[in-house]
């Protein structure tokens, strides 16, 4: 369980660091599509 935790912090660890950087629009953009479709973020 814990790690699947620290799974889940580590990624939204990378987001935050996407979130930072310019392409702030784009993730937002690909987390927004995602959700649009209803569809699970690939963890890859």
């Amino acid at each position: 369980m814990k790690k699947g935790i620290v799974g889940l912090e580590q990624l939204c660890s990378n987001y935050l660091k996407l979130l930072e950087n310019s392409q702030k629009w784009c993730v937002l953009k690909i987390i927004d599509k995602e959700l649009s479709n209803k569809k699970p973020i690939p963890l890859t």
